[in-house]
């Protein structure tokens, strides 16, 4: 579904058929989504005077475009990937927004179906807010919902953060670890640190054009810098998390691997001092199975009991030796 408002003291629905001309007062806002049968290239034509370029319609007609940002001389592209989910897997759960910045339009391509970006129109149109005054304020209200819905995933990733730390810590004795699992979740936040290293980088090129050229025809006056800066920090905060989730789920799972060798290294030492307390016992009782007859005891009434002393003896002798050096 396609969607144009004029924007000036309230939104007001247009007909695409109906607009012929930039409005003076206001500016154009259209929206639609990117598998919509529509030409926009000719439309921007006739409503601007001036083509969008060939490469920039290359790049939004891509499904999952990674974010960047790029300018021509009378409009900003801007392209903005998300997540829409906390399991962004290979095929599922990552959108992309394209930005398209005028004088006195805006142009909005999203992923997906109409119900995917109605969250970020109805957040950009709520009566109970001031609209944007201006298309570029518009587009940094869009951006600043979008950085903030990623920041909702911050409590799902500590639960999740924290429940591995449990199970990494706690081995558990014949229970196999999840390891597919954690490998999903360490794959979730290796695409989400990439994600807000694309959103990070891409605001603050937009920031850094808007600094070095306030001549552009949407710059009016500096709020527009002030609230950029804001989204771009929140963008930064989350960047900051995935980055300490990863640190953090490294050094854990080197610990339980440490923890297991630990454990592995008990259960030898274990094993090898029940060895060596009872090795002079399966010795002398080695030596009494052979199939001679002239051993000692052998014969002897009493000999089982002096046998069974020796190896008593022996094996409290190699107790105490055990004990003398630390060993146990």
């Amino acid at each position: 579904m396609i969607r144009l408002l004029h924007i000036d003291q309230s939104s007001e629905v247009c007909s695409l058929a109906n607009i012929k001309a930039l409005p003076e007062q206001g500016y154009l806002w259209l929206v639609l989504s990117r598998d919509e049968k529509f030409d926009l290239a000719g439309w921007v034509l006739n409503l601007v005077g001036k083509p969008i370029h060939p490469r920039h319609l290359d790049d939004i007609t891509q499904k999952n475009h990674p974010s960047y940002y790029d300018y021509m001389s009378n409009y900003d592209i801007l392209i903005f990937r998300t997540a829409s989910k906390l399991e962004i897997g290979p095929r599922r759960g990552l959108d992309s927004m394209t930005f398209l910045l005028f004088d006195k339009l805006l142009i909005s391509i999203y992923d997906g179906a109409e119900k995917d970006f109605e969250p970020v129109y109805s957040y950009v149109t709520d009566p109970s807010r001031n609209l944007p005054v201006t298309p570029a304020l518009a587009l940094e209200t869009c951006l600043d919902y979008t950085v903030n819905h990623l920041a909702e995933f911050k409590n799902p990733l500590e639960s999740r953060m924290n429940s591995w730390q449990k199970r990494l810590l706690k081995v558990s004795r014949g229970k196999a670890m999840d390891w597919t699992g954690l490998l999903d979740f360490k794959a979730d936040l290796r695409k989400l640190k990439a994600i807000c290293e694309e959103q990070n980088d891409t605001l603050s090129a937009w920031r850094s054009s808007l600094r070095n050229d306030g001549k552009k025809p949407y710059f009016h006056g500096e709020n527009i810098l002030i609230n950029l800066n804001d989204v771009i920090e929140h963008s930064h905060r989350m960047l900051i998390l995935t980055t300490q989730f990863q640190g953090e789920l490294e050094s854990l799972l080197q610990l339980h691997f440490t923890i297991l060798g630990h454990r592995t290294n008990e259960i030898m030492r274990t094993i090898a001092i029940i060895t060596g307390v009872f090795m002079p016992a399966n010795l002398i009782a080695g030596i009494y199975g052979m199939n001679f007859t002239n051993l000692p005891e052998v014969g002897n009434p009493h000999g089982l009991i002096h046998i069974l002393a020796l190896m008593a003896g022996f094996t409290a002798l190699s107790l105490g030796i055990f004990r003398w050096l630390k060993w146990i």
